[in-house]
């Protein structure tokens, strides 16, 4: 059987309460070429429950206990058939019923190039949209000021992963960051951006819920960027400033 066209993945653990739209803003999807890994962290609510209830054939669902999201991640990864993966996280939605037959369309169009990045808007609870990220081209100007791109607006071949690795599992908040400086300083005249709205991504993430997970992502951002030969107080400045003009606008 031929292999799908994408890998969504999606991360949860005790999600019931928003897993449930997340799951159909897939399962509603025009283009029908794609896989849903939906890898639980061992949930004591009713996710799974709900997760089996509307799963359709697309989806793979597996339930283990993990180190955190980003050795989740790295075992979702790893089961992924598809020659690209997108990321879905149980709080977020896709942006429309047509965004995956639009992508490829793009894809195909920018002759398959082993990274894409998208635009996503943040919502609140209500729906409604607070900021706006548009999608930009990185370059190592903009890596060395602590750009980097929002987590669920990448579109990445899955033959990356076994070329530059996984998610360093000893971050908790900010193995994202640190695999992006790694990924864009390997392929960085092999990105493109696709100017469509990928995502709606909820608000209020693990990385700024509360006090000490702010404290512990400036934490691993510094140790980070410090790997990186990134000066921190510029990088930690420009990291947070640049999250301003995305503050109006929508796509």
């Amino acid at each position: 059987m031929e292999n799908p066209f994408f890998s969504l993945i999606t991360i949860c653990k005790n999600s019931s309460n928003q897993i449930h739209a997340c799951l159909n803003s897939v399962y509603e999807q025009s283009f029908e070429n794609y896989e849903h890994i939906v890898f639980d962290g061992k949930s004591t609510d009713n996710t799974l429950e709900i997760i089996q209830k509307l799963k359709s054939n697309k989806t793979k669902v597996y339930s283990n206990a993990d180190r955190g999201i980003y050795d989740a991640l790295n075992n979702a990864i790893h089961r992924c058939k598809g020659e690209y993966i997108i990321l879905v996280h149980s709080d977020d939605v896709l942006h429309n019923k047509n965004v995956l037959e639009e992508l490829h369309k793009e894809i195909v169009l920018k002759k398959y190039l082993p990274i894409y990045i998208a635009n996503i808007v943040y919502v609140n609870k209500n729906g409604k949209v607070v900021r706006s990220w548009k999608a930009e081209i990185p370059t190592l100007k903009k890596l060395r000021m602590g750009w980097m791109a929002p987590h669920t607006g990448l579109v990445l071949k899955k033959e990356i992963f076994n070329k530059i690795g996984f998610y360093d599992i000893n971050y908790k908040i900010s193995a994202d960051y640190g695999f992006e400086l790694k990924l864009f300083k390997s392929y960085i005249n092999k990105v493109s951006v696709i100017d469509i709205t990928l995502i709606k991504m909820k608000i209020g993430g693990i990385s700024n819920k509360n006090l000490k997970s702010l404290f512990t992502k400036t934490i691993e951002d510094l140790h980070i960027m410090k790997n990186n030969n990134i000066k921190p107080l510029i990088g930690i400045f420009f990291k947070n400033f640049s999250k301003l003009n995305q503050l109006f606008g929508d796509f």
